[in-house]
């Protein structure tokens, strides 16, 4: 019964893994949220920054039509470049209905044309690679479609933000140590009251009955060691009731063992002494015996000679 007990009993799951579950389940929970808040609020800075990009675009066909003053146009771009939050800028075109470039901040491309340039008929996003890195570009036209402004820029420093990272890696590790904080305590105040008293459950069942002083701040585990101790000081008492019962009942024990000792004696004795009087009265029968029978063996020799001498008498009367 003992064995199927310890059978079921290592089957049963460790409230220490139980609870680091739990912490470890929470944790995740955590990470995966920080992790798609992160990829969400990167999503919603990539598009605000395309919208701001193609509000500028479009701004910028609004307001350039032909003729234009080269220069002057060139030193507006210029500017423009240098505003704050155009780092990310790879270049912005002015472009001719026809395809060429009319300006441009990269200055090498000025004059050039694009083949197979097409006029949008709005504004339109698209992908593209520049230097080797993709790029989003913006292309869009003014409402007289004489004029054709494009912008190219990189959302990559947005999408690999690293103050996001940063503050995200933060907030996990906060977060983790907060967790352990929380497990260290579930630890002191729950498991480890009740790992002692396992132990001394383990105790009580080796026969070792002993209290001892364990402390919580749990007011339920506090009731539960102190209704544990009251059980081991009943069982003490009981035990000791128990042995006083024992002791007298070997005392008792003893006394009647010593009273069936003394009566088997005596019987003994009796049983001896009946014994020794019937041995002296068979010796007697025996002695009547042998005396009767040598009586018998007499009194039939009597009759023999008896006999004999009548004949010798009714012979001599005879003659």
């Amino acid at each position: 019964m003992a064995n199927n007990i310890e059978q079921k009993i290592s089957y049963r799951v460790s409230l220490i893994l139980i609870i680091s579950l739990l912490l470890g389940l929470i944790f995740l929970g955590f990470f995966l949220q920080g992790y798609f808040n992160l990829k969400l609020i990167k999503q919603q800075k990539i598009d605000t920054e395309i919208l701001q990009k193609q509000v500028l675009a479009e701004t910028m066909a609004d307001i350039v039509h032909f003729p234009i003053d080269f220069n002057l146009l060139k030193y507006r771009l210029d500017e423009l470049k240098q505003m704050p939050g155009m780092e990310n800028m790879a270049y912005l075109r002015v472009i001719k209905p026809d395809g060429d470039i009319f300006s441009s901040t990269l200055n090498q491309e000025i004059g050039k044309k694009i083949e197979n340039f097409q006029m949008p008929e709005g504004t339109v996003i698209s992908d593209d690679t520049f230097q080797g890195n993709p790029i989003k570009i913006i292309t869009t036209h003014s409402d007289l479609y004489d004029t054709i402004v494009q912008l190219g820029f990189s959302t990559q420093g947005i999408a690999n933000d690293q103050q996001d990272i940063v503050r995200f890696l933060v907030s996990d590790v906060l977060f983790f140590f907060l967790l352990a904080v929380c497990f260290f305590i579930l630890f002191k105040i729950i498991i480890k009251p009740i790992k002692e008293l396992t132990g001394l459950c383990s105790e009580m069942g080796k026969g070792r009955l002993m209290t001892k002083p364990i402390e919580s701040d749990i007011q339920e585990i506090n009731h539960l060691i102190a209704a544990f101790n009251i059980m081991l000081a009943n069982l003490k008492t009981q035990s000791g009731e128990i042995e006083k019962a024992n002791e007298s009942l070997e005392i008792k024990v003893r006394e009647r063992t010593k009273e069936l000792e003394d009566l088997t004696a005596k019987l003994e004795g009796k049983v001896t002494d009946r014994t020794k009087e019937l041995q002296e009265k068979l010796k007697e029968l025996e002695k009547f015996q042998k005396l009767a029978v040598g009586r018998e063996l007499k009194m039939i020799e009597q009759k023999k000679e008896i006999e004999k001498l009548k004949k010798q008498t009714e012979g001599q009367i005879g003659i």
